[in-house]
């Protein structure tokens, strides 16, 4: 049998063990989570996004869909250009514009507000430099009034 100071330093060597066991999960967990969440855009999206030949936006509200089509090779190199893209996580707002990045290999697909700008399951933050040029173009098409 345990005297009580025997039963005390075994009792705090278990809590210290079960510390320590506690600590090396919560690290390993976090580095597995880090690991989950991607850090910047796909090498292949930039890619496809530097291909782009044409812009084609989308503004979505009920009973009307209205659209546009950017071409002049100027224009399109100054929206890419302006591309910066920063993960950060899904929201659920609703998404009233979209554009299609059309290329002579792919296009890519991409909804977006103010705040979002999200291609398929992948979660980035708007560019603010794009957004000001898009709701430029936009204002000149006559679309409805943007934040």
């Amino acid at each position: 049998m345990l005297s009580h100071y025997g039963l005390k330093e075994y009792m705090n060597t278990r809590l210290l063990l079960l510390s320590a066991f506690a600590f090396i999960t919560a690290g390993v967990a976090s580095i597995a989570n880090a690991a989950d969440k991607p850090t910047g855009p796909p090498s292949s999206l930039v890619s496809a996004l530097q291909a782009t030949t044409n812009i084609v936006f989308k503004e979505f509200y009920p009973g009307e869909e209205k659209r546009f089509t950017v071409i002049d090779q100027p224009q399109i190199r100054r929206l890419v250009s302006a591309i910066h893209l920063e993960w950060k996580g899904p929201c659920h707002c609703e998404h009233l514009h979209g554009a299609i990045f059309q290329g002579p290999a792919e296009s890519i697909t991409v909804s977006f507000c103010d705040h979002c700008f999200d291609v398929g399951t992948n979660y980035y933050a708007m560019p603010k430099k794009f957004y000001s040029q898009f709701r430029k173009l936009a204002q000149k098409e006559g679309w409805h009034e943007l934040p």
